[in-house]
């Protein structure tokens, strides 16, 4: 075993887990009836009266959701446990999830379908978390890594079989949005004249892909993302330096694959980014990156939801640092005091990200208007901790 001395700890995880979920609404197995008051025809002119009327049909085989969960994982300590490691590989399916049937009744039945257990999901992703410690004479030192990969995906939410490919939920994460694919702008009326555009399109407005290519453009072009405003990468990368009697303590943080949508409703009544002004078009600059201006959602660039407002909103934030000196026992001798630590410490300090104006950890679904959201706080602090003989 000599050629393994260096591993010190080793540890092999495994788990299956069958879990059932019951907090769904009562009694959808049988059928209610609802109080209203309704027309009933007689004699010259129709009366009103209370009645009764059934809002959705009766399902007598509902029953609770499941999620079948299986993990792997190991835990591994090398090099005289100064490097510790951790992996978890996990995957969960979420099975009779309760959803509405796409077959549509009669309105003259007065009915609606109800809910049915047909729904199914998956989660999947992996976990490693890190961290190696070491000193060189007094100088200790300890670097740290959290990472996280998660990812889910519908794999049946019952949609109708004429609905477009390129729209389908059914293989694309929980809350994916449709967009308008913006592709260009619009530089000349003429250029407008011989591309497929929305009523009401101008010079200066974003040109949208004619994804079904019949030289419309509407709600049939609209195509769902792949990527969500939940992040399926995070990350966190603590590290501690410690000198005699000097420490610095740090964490960066970060995450990547998400996206926000970055648009302001308001516009020339309100208020743009600072880059949205810089780039917009107009007559006279009509090579501009970015599109004409605009009041809310009164031309095809903002009334349609599209890939143009849709940023990446990965980042790498230093979310805290702080700085401490304690006393060496030679100085505490002659005070009051078992311990004495100054400190100064900072929180959200730095933000690298590609959104510049708003916080890229702001969650919302689809068009989400992310301006709204208050971004992070930077704090300081400064302190003393003091504890007696």
């Amino acid at each position: 075993m000599s050629s393994v001395d260096f591993i010190s700890d080793l540890k092999i995880r495994g788990s299956w887990g069958l879990l059932g979920n019951d907090n769904i609404s009562p009694f959808q197995y049988i059928t209610r009836y609802v109080l209203t008051n309704g027309g009933v025809f007689g004699g010259s002119s129709p009366v009103l009266t209370q009645g009764l009327y059934i809002p959705v049909s009766a399902n007598p085989n509902v029953t609770w959701e499941t999620a079948k969960s299986t993990n792997l994982g190991f835990d591994l300590a090398a090099l005289k446990s100064r490097l510790t490691l951790s992996v978890d590989l996990f995957k969960t399916v979420r099975n009779d999830i309760l959803i509405p049937r796409t077959a549509a009744v009669p309105g003259y039945l007065g009915l609606s379908l109800p809910n049915e257990n047909q729904g199914k999901v998956e989660s999947k992703g992996y976990e490693i978390a890190a961290n190696y410690r070491n000193n060189i004479n007094k100088f200790n030192y300890s670097i740290g890594l959290n990472f996280s990969y998660n990812t889910n995906k519908i794999l049946n939410i019952a949609e109708a079989a004429s609905a477009y490919p390129w729209q389908m939920q059914t293989g694309k994460p929980i809350g994916a949005p449709l967009y308008w694919e913006a592709i260009g702008l619009f530089r000349s009326q003429d250029e407008i004249n011989k591309t497929p555009h929305p009523d009401g399109t101008k010079p200066g407005d974003l040109m949208f892909k004619d994804v079904d290519g019949d030289g419309q453009i509407n709600g049939n072009d609209r195509v769902r993302q792949n990527v969500t405003t939940i992040p399926r990468v995070t990350y966190g990368i603590p590290v501690n330096l410690s000198y005699k009697g000097w420490s610095i303590d740090m964490l960066l943080q970060g995450q990547a694959k998400s996206a926000q949508y970055v648009y302001f409703q308001s516009g020339t009544i309100g208020n743009f980014t600072q880059e949205y002004w810089d780039n917009h078009w107009t007559a006279d600059n009509p090579n501009a990156s970015g599109p004409r201006l605009y009041d809310r959602e009164t031309i095809p660039t903002t009334s349609y939801a599209n890939t143009y407002f849709s940023r990446n909103s990965a980042f790498v934030r230093l979310k805290s640092l702080q700085l401490a000196y304690s006393f060496p026992a030679s100085i505490l001798n002659k005070l009051p005091f078992a311990n004495l630590q100054l400190y100064v410490s900072g929180f959200n300090l730095i933000t690298i990200d590609k959104l510049k104006y708003l916080d890229p950890e702001a969650q919302a679904n689809g068009q989400n208007y992310a301006g709204w959201y208050t971004p992070q706080t930077r704090v300081f602090n400064a302190g003393i901790n003091v504890s007696f003989k």
